[in-house]
């Protein structure tokens, strides 16, 4: 088996990290037991935007009576089809906000993984791989939260880019993702994302799945100081091509050139989409795609904090409300997105099996 170079290190053994003593053994030496590829040197310390020591949460009790929950009111009506699929047209919420519900109580129970370090782009995208392989013979839904090891170009599944050229950041690494959309420049963010089994409700109506994260998602940026929508309920009268433009003449930037306004589709967070997160004043946010395979599905999405040096001209959450509340935004959003799938679910860390078949993926995409 090959070994990686004597020159990269697999652990910064020098500054232990109490923060992620808490999710059990190191995921970067466990990783380094099955792996034949190397992982960056770098602890949570050298990222911006750490996220918080995360106490196992008491799991809820389930439902004695299948019921449907509306995640914006909390309210819960009877569900009388134990076979209920979201697929149904009718089914929103009576009480008073008319959103859409979830019969939380037939959902299978979750995992919650949050990477205690900042990985690169090909682990990344070969974790959530493997996810969406295992799901296929589990009976459970994963959460993954994590961060990006250096700033990296995501190109969707479909995108017609060539890995060598075409790229308008040269010199950042380059991966491929499962899931469709635009190119994405993973920098100062948060990603999360989201395998839901053959079982569970919302499997067969991937729109309802946009709408129960996305609405998880809203209803937090929210209450952290970020006022936020859906973009097909936004009513602003800009554009977000002027929006941006509007950011960069605050911040002392040049607007985009109309070359690179011209370009902007290759980026997902210069695309528009019904489903997009944008913020009360028009810039997106969040984007999120999906994939579907063997019965089971992949929703993923990035959470813009902050521009990006690299593309200075998309403002991220600190840039739009310098006082947003990051801290309890990253404390919270493992549980918010966890509840909005699943009514029973807790918190663990990779499996060997995961970090196994992980490392096969990337092995094999290096020899490509």
């Amino acid at each position: 088996m090959p070994h990686p170079s004597p020159n990269a290190a697999i652990i910064r053994t020098d500054v232990p990290d109490p923060a992620i003593q808490p999710h059990g053994p190191d995921v970067q030496q466990r990783f380094a037991r099955c792996a034949t590829v190397a992982l960056p040197t770098r602890t949570i310390r050298d990222n911006p935007f750490p996220l918080p020591n995360l106490p196992v949460p008491a799991r809820p009790p389930k439902h004695a009576d299948p019921v449907c929950v509306c995640l914006y009111c909390s309210a819960s009506e009877p569900l009388a089809d134990s076979d209920f699929r979201m697929a149904s047209p009718n089914h929103f919420c009576s009480s008073r906000c008319t959103n859409l519900m979830i019969p939380l109580s037939l959902c299978p129970e979750a995992d919650v993984i949050v990477d205690p370090h900042p990985m690169t782009g090909a682990f990344n995208m070969a974790m959530d791989s493997t996810l969406l392989d295992l799901a296929a013979h589990r009976n459970r839904s994963v959460l993954r939260i994590y961060r990006w090891h250096e700033p990296t170009v995501t190109l969707g599944y479909f995108q017609a880019a060539s890995l060598s050229e075409d790229i308008p950041f040269p010199g950042l690494p380059v991966v491929r993702r499962l899931s469709g959309g635009g190119a994405i420049l993973h920098h100062q963010e948060l990603t999360y994302s989201c395998v839901l089994p053959d079982s569970h409700p919302v499997r067969d109506d991937p729109s309802t799945l946009y709408s129960i994260i996305h609405q998880a998602l809203i209803q937090l940026l929210t209450e952290c100081g970020a006022p936020a929508t859906l973009r097909s309920e936004h009513s602003a009268n800009r554009s977000d091509a002027n929006l941006q433009n509007a950011f960069a003449h605050t911040a002392g930037m040049s607007p985009p050139s109309p070359a690179a306004i011209v370009a902007e589709p290759f980026l997902c967070f210069l695309r528009s989409n019904p489903n997009d997160i944008v913020h009360c004043s028009g810039p997106k946010i969040t984007g999120s795609a999906q994939r579907r395979r063997r019965g089971a599905i992949l929703q993923h999405g990035s959470i813009l904090l902050q521009a990006s040096p690299h593309a200075p001209h998309i403002p991220g959450l600190l840039d739009l409300n310098p006082d947003f509340l990051l801290n309890d935004f990253t404390r919270l959003l493992p549980s918010r997105v966890a509840q909005a799938v699943s009514s029973n679910w807790s918190l663990r860390n990779y499996s060997e099996q995961e970090l196994h078949l992980t490392s096969q993926s990337m092995q094999a995409s290096a020899s490509l």
